[in-house]
């Protein structure tokens, strides 16, 4: 029905950390517009969810999360 299974690379370009900091970057810059730049470099490289994927876990490496402290009703978000 697919044709052929395609035999796994083991050769695709792991995006670098500096092509992985949508939270330090400019704002507006999401991790589509990173994955755009960075087939542009790498046109064979990963597709976007297995490119969201490796940021995860180089995120959770690093030791970067996104959390808000704040003290109940010290603060109103609008």
């Amino acid at each position: 029905m697919y044709g052929p299974p395609t035999p796994p690379t083991h050769h695709r370009p792991v995006p670098t950390a500096p092509t992985c900091t949508p939270s330090g970057a400019k704002p507006g810059v999401t991790l589509e517009l990173l994955h755009l730049e960075y087939l542009e470099q790498h046109p064979d490289g990963y597709r976007y969810t297995q490119f969201c994927e490796v940021y995860r876990r180089w995120l959770y490496r690093r030791g970067s999360r996104c959390a808000s402290l704040h003290r109940a009703g010290a603060k109103l978000f609008r």
